[in-house]
């Protein structure tokens, strides 16, 4: 099962984890302040990846904290995702939503190095490999997937 887990940004940065099966993985990014660029990079990374499942940072978090407020930032997010799921669907990719993809506990499981292969030094690595922030959450979305649908973690230390 080929996997792209994305961690949207829209308005700078996207990171883009990619799961091929067995311990094959790949990271990628997306810089642009624009969102149609943003949307534009999921859609040739799916079109060449061709994977079964597209997850990606589903924002209803935010909506009951807005408290009417919404910036640049967010209706961009929010216009990028939802043009990511129509990608999909016209692509027959299936798509999965993780609503609270920053959860403090899962950040915080990954701070203290109890995701294995994900660790910080001064900088977050992967396996060795140094990632973005963006980067990292992407992996860290893939990783509550796994666990909320009790997949085995490739990566077990």
């Amino acid at each position: 099962m080929i996997v792209i887990s994305c961690e949207q940004g829209a308005t700078q940065t996207t990171g883009y984890f990619m799961y091929f099966g067995g311990c094959a993985y790949e990271f990628r990014t997306c810089e642009d302040e624009n969102w149609i660029c943003h949307v534009e990079s999921a859609e040739r990374l799916i079109k060449e990846i061709k994977p079964s499942l597209f997850l990606f940072e589903d924002v209803k978090q935010y909506t009951g904290n807005s408290k009417g407020f919404v910036n640049y930032h967010f209706r961009n997010v929010v216009k990028a995702g939802g043009a990511v799921e129509y990608v999909c669907h016209k692509l027959g990719v299936s798509k999965y939503g993780i609503v609270n993809a920053h959860e403090w506990r899962t950040q915080e499981k990954a701070k203290r190095g109890e995701i294995p292969g994900l660790f910080r030094k001064r900088e977050w690595y992967f396996k060795d490999k140094k990632i973005s922030v963006h980067e990292k959450d992407a992996l860290i979305l893939f990783y509550m997937w796994c666990q909320r649908n009790k997949k085995p973690w490739p990566w077990i230390s």
